[in-house]
């Protein structure tokens, strides 16, 4: 086994300085299109995290009357409390929300100064986020046949059911955008890698005749193939790794110091980014070399 194992390196170590310049010509193919794809993945993942950022904050706002009850408060608030889609309730006084809507007309601050505690024109509410941002509309309709029962103290419910659509629609598109993108770019890989071990095989196909004339199994005549097949792909995805790793801290560095895109806060960190990536190239790199190779020499053996 030892021999075996020996000999299968030694040969596609053979092999591959036979072919340098195709093999070299395919590990950067492959690179280029591992880092095409490396970009749509870093896109992707960001964008998932920044919508489940965005749907953590998503909510409904159930506003008062401005001469509700304590009572009726006390029991929309048990009322929302006690259903198993909610994941928080907050009450927002009338001060509370005089104050916010303060901090937004900053720029108009006469406007601003004309309001205060005396003539607060701003209404009580519940602000409920949802355990999950696609519940947030069964959660108003809910709450709206509670209203229907009358004498709730509820004048009326603000929910963003366009924003939170369109959010959804926009995730699942970048998703199957990306898997389209995973197929094409996975066929281009496999035909580079396909058509490097092809070469190989043909410039090898007496020798591989011989070896099969005097009893060698095809495993034995197949793993010298499957491993430099598997060393490109690794190749490859180590070089795109690093490629897509200097890209992702290069925009972060330029995000972080421009004043205008405060928004690195919501992207992945680049360790867990980068960490999920080069396992996913590894794998990639390995299976569609392997693959490549395998369909390569499968007709060869035939002989």
């Amino acid at each position: 086994m030892f021999n075996l194992r020996r000999s299968t390196i030694r040969d596609a170590g053979q092999s591959l300085r036979r072919n340098s310049l195709m093999s070299l010509a395919s590990i950067i193919s492959m690179t280029a299109a591992l880092v095409i794809l490396g970009i749509f993945l870093v896109i992707t993942m960001n964008i998932r995290q920044v919508t489940q950022h965005v749907e953590g904050n998503l909510r409904i706002q159930v506003f008062m009357t401005q001469n509700c009850t304590q009572q009726q408060k006390d029991a929309l608030k048990n009322y929302l409390e006690q259903n198993n889609l909610i994941k928080s309730v907050q009450y927002e006084s009338k001060t509370t929300a005089l104050k916010n809507f303060s901090k937004q007309l900053d720029s108009s601050s006469s406007l601003a100064g004309t309001i205060n505690s005396k003539n607060n024109p701003m209404p009580e509410s519940y602000i409920v986020r949802a355990k999950n941002a696609n519940q947030l509309g069964k959660i108003k309709s809910q709450i709206e046949k509670y209203n229907q029962q009358g004498n709730t103290g509820i004048e009326y419910i603000k929910y963003g059911r366009d924003y939170i659509q369109a959010l959804t629609n926009f995730s699942h598109f970048i998703n199957m955008f990306c898997l389209f993108v995973v197929i094409v770019l996975s066929v281009i890989s496999y035909f580079l890698i396909y058509n490097t071990i092809k070469l190989t095989v043909f410039a090898r196909r007496k020798e591989i005749g011989i070896m099969k004339y005097v009893g060698a199994t095809d495993n034995y005549i197949r793993a010298p193939f499957l491993l430099e097949g598997a060393f490109l792909g690794i190749i490859a995805a180590l070089a795109a790794t690093l490629a897509v790793r200097t890209g992702y801290y290069y925009v972060l560095g330029y995000l972080s110091g421009n004043a205008l895109l405060p928004i690195t806060a919501n992207l992945a960190s680049p360790s867990a980014l980068i960490g999920k990536i080069v396992i996913f190239f590894l794998a990639y790199g390995i299976l569609i070399g392997t693959i490549g190779s395998h369909v390569a020499i499968r007709k060869f053996l035939d002989v």
